[in-house]
């Protein structure tokens, strides 16, 4: 309970107290990588709301070496998912792309559409490359879900295609 302690105390903005909790849960799973993961992505939250955005990239990248070391590729594909969240904010385009490309390695069948509309998001050069993802993970996701799920993918294809137009209707930049 110690970790979700100190989420409430950090929507409480009592960030002693979020300190305090966290390190009582760090104290209890100290060891376990799964652990010590969510551990490292309460200190990034505490950061953010602290707005000491790169130290929470630093807790980012301690909870992907905690993944790494369980070697579960959705908490890699997660650990990547939020750091490119994180550069691309900063502007660091760059560093936003090179996550994207290792999300790739880590990804499931399904994270293939995020990391389509992320590079768009970050650089609508893109959208041309990864078309034909987009394209196969809307394929994959309509072989696997019924189709009263259906109507996702094809609003995330409509938000694809304004990124593209750079239709600013549907996109945020």
């Amino acid at each position: 309970p110690w970790n979700q302690l100190a989420q409430l105390a950090i929507r409480s903005r009592d960030f002693a107290e979020a300190t305090r909790d966290l390190e009582e849960f760090r104290r209890r799973v100290s060891g376990e990588p799964y652990r010590m993961n969510q551990y490292e992505y309460g200190l990034a939250n505490l950061a953010q709301w602290q707005g000491k955005f790169r130290q929470a990239t630093d807790h980012v990248y301690r909870a992907l070496d905690y993944a790494m070391q369980t070697g579960d590729s959705s908490f890699i594909d997660g650990a990547y998912a939020t750091l490119f969240s994180y550069y691309d904010r900063m502007e660091m385009k760059d560093s936003a792309l090179w996550c994207l490309g290792e999300r790739e390695k880590w990804g499931n069948q399904f994270s293939v559409l995020d990391v389509s509309l992320s590079y768009v998001q970050a650089d609508r050069a893109y959208c041309e490359k990864v078309k034909p993802s987009l394209a196969g993970g809307i394929t994959e996701f309509k072989q696997r879900t019924p189709s009263t799920l259906w109507p996702i993918v094809e609003q995330l294809q409509v938000i694809f295609d304004g990124y593209c137009a750079a239709d600013t209707a549907c996109t945020t930049r």
